[in-house]
């Protein structure tokens, strides 16, 4: 009875989390085993151990934090935010937005003047990890005492 629980418990979890994504297409799988159930998510055919690794394939990686970040506020060209992210290389930069508006996190609107007029903006997905970047970047806040300390020993 208590594997019932924990698995209609799983459920009511990934679809609250799932609404908030808007994704289409999910399958919940759970496998009991003789140790522990394995439990996972397939979204579009992909599977996936927990909810963690979808949001990381979707926001992981140096720059896509980043850009969401500087996109959370404001609309902004693509040479705006070359300019708050002056590390990022321009092709870098070019296949982190086109990810992330695969993914339907941001909006690319274009403008038919010339020259040609992009703007990047957040869509609601991207909207709804408001919260999450938030977290972030206190904790980094947070922890770039150690950080820097670290480095110091190194």
């Amino acid at each position: 009875m208590a594997q019932i629980t924990i698995c209609f418990r799983l459920i009511i979890s990934v679809n609250l989390w799932i609404t908030k994504l808007n994704i289409k297409y999910i399958l919940i799988y759970i496998v009991p085993t003789k140790k522990k159930l394995l439990r996972g998510i397939a979204v579009d055919d992909q599977s996936y151990q927990c909810g963690v690794t979808l949001t990381l394939e979707m926001i992981g990686g140096k720059w896509k934090g980043v850009i969401l970040w500087h996109l959370l506020n404001k609309t902004l060209r693509f040479s705006q935010l070359q300019r708050r992210i002056p590390k990022v290389t321009q092709k870098m930069l070019t296949q982190q937005l086109r990810e992330m508006e695969r993914d339907d996190l941001i909006h690319r609107k274009v403008y038919a003047e010339v020259p040609p007029r992009v703007e990047y903006s957040l869509s609601s997905k991207g909207e709804s990890l408001a919260d999450i970047l938030t977290l972030m970047c206190e904790w980094g806040k947070k922890n770039v005492s150690a950080c820097k300390a670290e480095d110091g020993a190194a």
